[in-house]
Formats: C-alpha cells, sequence, structure tokens
C-alpha cells in the first residue's frame, strides 16, 4: 500500500522527518509523491518552482528513511491546464514528456522509482492514443518505473491504450447516490473485463476513502477486486505529510475508525 504525499506543501525539513518517521513506525514502506501540474505563459504543462523544490526535497528525506518511491502526476483543475490540449493534443503530450525527462527522471536519481503515475483522468487527451502510446515507448528508454495512468470505472472501456501500460489506473468516486456497494459491483464488471482483455494488473492511484459515515469507501470494490483481478497496488491519496498520524491515524481532521485502521494495516502488508 502506498501512501500519498503532497509535494505542493513545503514543510519544514524536521517536519517531513518526522511525518516519515511516523510512516515508517505505522508500517508503511511505499510512498508515492503526488505532484501536481501548472501551466506556463503558452499553456503547455510546469511545475511551479516551488513544487519543484518540494520534490526534490522529499525525494531526498524518502531515500535517507529507505522508503520505496513513486510520483504522480495530476492536474487539480485539468480544464485549466489542458486549455493548449484543445487545440493539439500531440503537441501537449510532447510538452509533458519534456516536462517528465527534465524535471521530474532526474530529480528521482537519489532513489529507484519503482511506479510512474502519468496522470489521472485527464479526459481533454484520452482520444489521442497514438500519443501516449509514443509518450510511454519513449519513457521506457529512460526509466524502468512501472508506468500506469488512471481513470474512472465507467470510463476504463473507453481507453485505447492500456496495453501500453504496465497497470490499469483505477480512480475511485465517491457514489452520487451513496450506494456504494451497488457502485462497485457495476464499475468491477468493466474493470475486470479490460484486466483480462489486457491481461494487467489494476492499481488503485486515487481514493476518496472518507465519507459522512467515517468508513472506508473502496472495502467492498477491493472484495471484489481480489476474487477476479489482481491488485498491484493502492495509493490512499487522503494522507499527506502534514496530517497528524496516531494509532487511529487522522486524515483531514477526520479519525478513522478502528475496524478501517486494521483493514487498512491488513492491505498494507499486501498491496
Amino acid at each position: 500500500m502506498w501512501v500519498g504525499i503532497s509535494a505542493s506543501d513545503g514543510l519544514p525539513k524536521m517536519e517531513r522527518k518526522r511525518d516519515l518517521g511516523k510512516l515508517k513506525q505505522l508500517g508503511f514502506q511505499r510512498v508515492m509523491l503526488l505532484v501536481p501540474l501548472s501551466k506556463d505563459g503558452n499553456g503547455w504543462p510546469r511545475l511551479l518552482p516551488s513544487v519543484h523544490q518540494n520534490l526534490q526535497q522529499l525525494i531526498a528525506d524518502v531515500a535517507a528513511d529507505s522508503f520505496r518511491l513513486g510520483v504522480q502526476l495530476y492536474a487539480e483543475h485539468p480544464d485549466s491546464v489542458f486549455a493548449a490540449a484543445r487545440i493539439d493534443t500531440d503537441a501537449w503530450l510532447t510538452a509533458y514528456q519534456k516536462l517528465i525527462f527534465s524535471v521530474v527522471l532526474p530529480a528521482c536519481k537519489a532513489q529507484k522509482l519503482e511506479w510512474l503515475v502519468l496522470g489521472r483522468q485527464f479526459t481533454a487527451l484520452e482520444a489521442d492514443i497514438q500519443g501516449w502510446k509514443g509518450m510511454c515507448g519513449t519513457l521506457r528508454m529512460h526509466t524502468r518505473a512501472k508506468l500506469v495512468y488512471g481513470t474512472t470505472g465507467d470510463r476504463i472501456a473507453m481507453l485505447g491504450f492500456w496495453q501500453s501500460l504496465d497497470a490499469i489506473g483505477i480512480v475511485h468516486e465517491p457514489s452520487p447516490s451513496g450506494d456504494y456497494k451497488a457502485q462497485a459491483r457495476r464499475e468491477h464488471t468493466f474493470i475486470s473485463q479490460i484486466a483480462q482483455q489486457y491481461n494487467k494488473p489494476i492499481f488503485v492511484v486515487s481514493t476518496k476513502l472518507l465519507g459522512a459515515d467515517k468508513e472506508l469507501k473502496f472495502k467492498n470494490a477491493l472484495r471484489f477486486y481480489n476474487t477476479s483481478v489482481a491488485v498491484q497496488g493502492i495509493c490512499l491519496n487522503t494522507l499527506f505529510a502534514n496530517s497528524v498520524f496516531t494509532d487511529s491515524i487522522s486524515a483531514f481532521g477526520v479519525q478513522l475508525e478502528p475496524e478501517t485502521v486494521k483493514y487498512l494495516w491488513q492491505y498494507n502488508a499486501e498491496h
């Protein structure tokens, strides 16, 4: 199981070391650095200087504590970041690839990069199948990291570049109806079909853990996945470095129930 740590939060060095130490004490061994994309004056993707600096500092700390490393690129407001893609998706993906080569991969030289999440829910770009395939092929010549991309269960069958990736990335969103069991059953149909078609494991790249009832949101979905689909990894994106970690975990100020915490530890050892 991977714990997501935001690279947009510039914590002092002592606080970063403290939080990573707490994660280590709780038994976590994998850290996924969540790197938000921005755009330059021409609409092309970039990292803010503060994010780039935080990324380098976090990677150094993660390496010092012997955590396994993953990096996940994402956009808080995709419609804004992808404005240029409406004109030329190939050009946007080319600029994105250059960003990964010039900023992300060099920053990861201090520690072996195991997983590189090439985004999640970049819906404006998903139709450019050849562009994604080309980028993945080029990346493989420069990194041994496993590549994954994340989308929601209802869109998984629409993407045509899964064969170029090492895992099928899943983004868990809260059920609009509140019936998460029904949503999990429905999504699992799509997910298991695609996983079997491409012979790929799944990787849960983004999770919405907490609901009004403070229960684990994807608990039922995982039960379905474990019956027929290999789960390569799970990233808990709600746990950030500046959260307060205790035996019962506090995420965004909401205490998780002991049963949920026990469930997390169970999956931590396996994923």
